[in-house]
């Protein structure tokens, strides 16, 4: 029989399509190509001096507490100079021994190696085409962090299940680390496929990633229950630390981001949410009609989902459709907030509640479903409207009387602030130990497997807190307390 070649004739000469070529049989599981197949090495400035000038690499780590993380990302947004995205790995810095980022999906090299605290590295990854992706971050990782006594990071964490993802996969199988994928990007929904080039191959590195991660985290709740359904095996599957960091909201909050967003209406009634089955958004419709007669007031919608197209369609049943603007999910919020004039929250769901707060601390009036933590931070009528959850017309009653007080505005604005500044404890160190704790606790999962599996046998602290890979010794942190999902 004759052999198969593994490389089409064009992707023996250009290098994306042997890239291609190489994941293509990667993903179809029909090969044993691995991440031995890389890039030449890339001319990045080594940590490897840095690390040995302060006693850093050493033979014997004993007594250290504390693991050492390597953070995948494709978000440039890390390499930029007082940016949020790059306080937050400094920050981690100090919770953890080291943390190594690698971003990529860059077309040039904007830097080398930054140090950005002593214990803090991020690394450019370039890379010329899409499909290389996966295997420049694994020749950074392996030129950075590898050295003749071992590979040096712990825990390898995916900020994304697609380039990322597959990336880190080869990294932690190669190096047998500890791996977990964190998900902030609902990549289920219908559009996603088709909402940037190369979304198809995106969902196929998610597919192929989420069917051998045993650790994953997300942001929503609603993400979670889909990977559930999904994905049965993954052993630990649990929501990422929620921190409501009003302060840093109000810091990045301009006014001049929002200017003229939404000109065209001098009224503009706003809905975020996922626009799922289980969305509330035909009670805000039927909530808004009555004034959405008016065409000088508009209902902003911004959100996606499996029912989008219905509701846009009930808009039309309404006869509000030219009223109606319904707007993909963005980035920017806060600037959207800031454009309209009220927040409408129908939903009661876990990712409504950190809604409200941000709301709030941008200073945007909001008329909300009644819960039990917004009824502890609001009061009805003094910095916000509180109506029953499923009450359309008391929703409808509210806006009405927001409407034609313009007192309402400056009071709500003011007194919701100054509620969430005075009464949210956030305390960004404890957010970070939890965040810490969430990511170790993927140390502990082949160890908790084996204690179900024998429990007769009581292992000793020593075995449980010491463990050697590839000639690095390292002493475990305590272990955080784990909860079957």
């Amino acid at each position: 029989m004759e052999k198969q070649e593994l490389f089409s004739e064009d992707a023996k000469f250009v290098p994306s399509e042997r890239a291609e070529d190489i994941l293509d049989h990667i993903l179809d599981e029909t090969s044993e190509v691995t991440q031995q197949e890389k890039k030449e090495k890339l001319e990045e400035v080594s940590v490897k001096e840095a690390l040995k000038q302060e006693g850093l690499l050493k033979q014997a780590e004993s007594n250290r507490m504390q693991s050492r993380v390597l953070f995948i990302t494709k978000n440039p947004a890390v390499l930029d100079s007082d940016s949020i995205e790059q306080a937050y790995f400094k920050n981690l810095g100090e919770v953890f021994d080291e943390v190594h980022v690698i971003i990529t999906g860059l077309k040039k090299r904007s830097a080398d190696t930054v140090r950005l605290a002593s214990k803090v590295w991020l690394y450019p990854s370039v890379s010329n085409h899409f499909f290389e992706q996966p295997f420049d971050i694994f020749a950074t990782a392996k030129q950075q962090l590898q050295f003749t006594d071992g590979f040096r990071p712990d825990i390898i964490v995916a900020l994304d299940p697609f380039e990322s993802g597959v990336a880190g996969h080869f990294i932690a199988r190669k190096y047998k680390r500890a791996f977990q994928v964190q998900i902030t990007e609902d990549f289920y929904l219908v559009d996603f496929a088709n909402a940037q080039k190369n979304n198809t191959w995106r969902l196929r590195f998610a597919k192929y990633v989420l069917k051998r991660v045993k650790s994953v985290r997300v942001d929503t709740d609603i993400l979670k229950q889909k990977i559930a359904k999904r994905h049965k095996k993954i052993k630990d599957l649990a929501l990422l630390p929620r921190h409501f960091n009003v302060q840093e909201i109000i810091k990045h909050t301009s006014s001049e981001s929002a200017k003229d967003l939404y000109a065209q209406f001098s009224f503009t009634i706003l809905f975020i949410g996922s626009l799922s089955q289980d969305s509330t958004l035909f009670r805000a419709l039927d909530a808004t009609r009555k004034l959405l007669r008016t065409p000088s007031i508009g209902f902003v919608v911004i959100g996606d989902g499996s029912a989008k197209s219905e509701f846009q369609e009930r808009a039309k049943i309404l006869g509000i459709a030219n009223q109606v603007i319904f707007k993909p999910k963005v980035d920017d919020i806060a600037a959207h907030m800031k454009a309209a004039d009220i927040l409408l929250c129908t939903e009661t769901n876990g990712e409504s509640e950190d809604l409200v707060i941000k709301a709030a601390a941008v200073g945007l009036p909001i008329i909300m479903a009644r819960t039990p933590l917004r009824e502890d931070l609001f009061t009805d009528g003094i910095d916000s409207f509180l109506c029953e959850p499923e009450d359309t017309q008391g929703f409808t009653h509210k806006l009405l009387e927001f409407l034609n007080s313009n007192a309402l505005r400056t009071q709500f604005t003011e007194n919701a602030r100054d509620v969430v500044v005075s009464r949210i404890e956030e305390d960004p160190q404890q957010h970070r130990f939890a965040l810490r704790d969430s990511i170790e606790s993927v140390l502990y999962l082949e160890q908790v497997q084996n204690q179900k599996k024998d429990t007769t046998q009581s292992p000793q602290p020593e075995s449980l807190h010491k463990k050697e890979t590839n000639g690095i010794e390292m002493k475990m942190p305590e272990p955080p307390h784990i909860v079957s999902e």
